[in-house]
C-alpha cells in the first residue's frame, strides 16, 4: 500500500533527524534512545512486511 509507505517513509525520516540531533547533542543516552526507537519501529516494519506464514517462529 502506497499510503502506507509514504506514511512509514516520513517516520523513518523524522527517526534519522533525532538520531542525527542526538549525535550532534553527544548526548550518549539521547543517541541509544534514538537508535533504539528507530531499530525498534524498522523491525515492525519489516516484520509486518513478510506474511505470518513466512514468519520465524518466536521460541
Amino acid at each position: 500500500n502506497k499510503a502506507q509507505e509514504r506514511e512509514r517513509n516520513a517516520v523513518a525520516i523524522g527517526e534519522h533527524l533525532a538520531y542525527i540531533a542526538a549525535l550532534k547533542s553527544r548526548d550518549l543516552g539521547k543517541v541509544d534512545a534514538a537508535c533504539r526507537k528507530h531499530l525498534k519501529s524498522a523491525r515492525q516494519t519489516l516484520l509486518t512486511s513478510i506474511p505470518e506464514s513466512r514468519q520465524p517462529s518466536r521460541t
